[in-house]
Formats: structure tokens, C-alpha cells, sequence
């Protein structure tokens, strides 16, 4: 049996792994800007690399925890494990190949910038893949019991939303 886990608990969590993950990675890629090639055009294309490698999946992360921080009242809903599960196992995977990527690129034979372009015929699928699953994660819905729903379907008015009038 799999253990349940509280959807806030599991948000914090794969929000910890992203910021464990990213760090060190940005803290190398600061450290090779600074100590590396005089080269201001390496560095520029060195941030644009691993900028939008990360931010965008880190924003979406970042966007749900401030949701969650303002929506007062929210019901605390438990996680879907499989989800939970794949969208951690998936952000593991794609924040090792960054590492990859940015670690073998100043040694392979094409050359870092050209590596550094290339990655993104890897990387893109791989962090739209892990972009999806988060977002499902995160937006899946509580299924609502039968009993919760009257005879005519509609839920009780309390827990009905406000729509457009």
C-alpha cells in the first residue's frame, strides 16, 4: 500500500527537490562566469542556456506556492501518489541531464556553445514532458463523492463556484 501523503506536504517537496537541484547548478554556472573566459559573449550564452533550462519550471512552482499562501480557507486534499511520484522521478531526470549537459559541454569535440545550442533538441521535449505532468500534479481535482452531489448533479451551493453572471 502506498503511503498518502498531504498535497501541501508533496508541493513542498518537489518545490525542495527544484531548489536543492537548481542551486548548486546556477552557484557552477556563476562561478564558471566569474572565473572563467574573459569572453563576455560565453557568459551571455552560458545564461541564456541554463536560464530558460530552469525558469520556466521553476516559476510554475514558485506561482502555485504563492496560490496556495494567499487562497485562505483552501481544503487540504491528499496528493496523488502516481502523479506525485512520476513528477519527481521526471524533474530528478531532467535536472540530471541539465547537469550533464553543462558538464560535458566545455569537454566535448563540438565545443561548448555549439553543445550548448544543441542541448535544447533534448532538453525542450524532456522539460515540456516534466512541465505537463507538474501541472497536473498541481491542478488535479479532488473527484467529488456520489453523495456530495445531489440527484439533479449539481453540487451544494456552498461548494459551488461563482461563475460569470
Amino acid at each position: 500500500m502506498v503511503a498518502e501523503i498531504a498535497m501541501p506536504a508533496a508541493k513542498r517537496k518537489l518545490a525542495t527537490t527544484w531548489f536543492v537541484a537548481v542551486v548548486p547548478i546556477f552557484l557552477l554556472v556563476f562561478a564558471r562566469t566569474i572565473l572563467g573566459s574573459p569572453d563576455s559573449a560565453a557568459a551571455t550564452q552560458l545564461w541564456s542556456w541554463f536560464l530558460p533550462t530552469v525558469l520556466p519550471t521553476l516559476s510554475l512552482i514558485v506561482g502555485v506556492l504563492v496560490e496556495d499562501f494567499l487562497v485562505e480557507g483552501k481544503k487540504t486534499r491528499a496528493a496523488d501518489p502516481y502523479l506525485f511520484r512520476l513528477a519527481r522521478t521526471m524533474s530528478l531526470a531532467y535536472i540530471a541531464l541539465v547537469l550533464l549537459t553543462f558538464a560535458l559541454a566545455p569537454l566535448s569535440k563540438l565545443g561548448e556553445a555549439d553543445v550548448l545550442t544543441l542541448s535544447h533538441l533534448w532538453l525542450s521535449p524532456l522539460q515540456g514532458l516534466v512541465a505537463a505532468v507538474l501541472a497536473a500534479f498541481f491542478v488535479k481535482k479532488e473527484e467529488t463523492a456520489a453523495e456530495d452531489v445531489p440527484a439533479g448533479g449539481t453540487p451544494h451551493p456552498a461548494e459551488a463556484k461563482p461563475g460569470p453572471a
